[in-house]
């Protein structure tokens, strides 16, 4: 492969992503794009070959400390309507990296990933974290009042990534 390109990159459907469905949907939209990749590039995340969604997924929402996620398309092929010759393509998932970084926090069920959370200021640099529903103090007991930041369909907090990640990869 004489030819290397980067800078292609999977973009969001969504702007933002704050429900459940919205994510099964950017999973299959990546699905459809694995398997149209599938068929005329090999798979590589640098040293090993992809062997499955599932994996390919597990990358795409893997964690940005130590670099971008992306994966190394080669062969020849269409990606997003640019044909590609005997090539290896860089393909960035950082974007649903990105807007799956946190999911698991703000879905947790603690007051920081509710809708009723804020912060006073009390002066110069003294804050206070507290609710909007005259909670005093940031204190987690079955609330009754609970607005998930990332929600479900029936508007209850979000199921785990990993679970989410499974079921797109069946």
């Amino acid at each position: 492969m004489a030819n290397t390109i980067i800078g292609i990159k999977y973009n969001l459907q969504a702007k933002k992503i704050n429900t459940e469905d919205q994510l099964l949907n950017e999973f299959s939209s990546l699905k459809e794009n694995y398997e149209k990749f599938k068929k005329s590039f090999k798979i590589t995340d640098g040293d090993k070959e992809i062997a499955d969604f599932k994996s390919f997924l597990e990358i795409a929402v893997s964690d940005m400390r130590n670099e971008e996620p992306k994966v190394i398309l080669e062969g020849s092929g269409d990606i997003g309507g640019i044909i590609v010759k005997d090539a290896s393509v860089e393909y960035n998932l950082v974007e649903i990296a990105k807007a799956t970084r946190y999911w698991d926090q703000y879905r947790d069920g603690s007051c920081h990933s509710c809708h009723n959370h804020r912060y006073e200021f009390e002066g110069m640099d003294s804050v206070n974290a507290c609710v909007k529903i005259d909670r005093d103090k940031m204190i987690w007991k079955d609330c009754k009042e609970y607005d998930p930041v990332l929600k479900n369909s029936e508007g209850k907090a979000a199921r785990p990534l990993a679970e989410l990640v499974k079921e797109a990869s069946k």
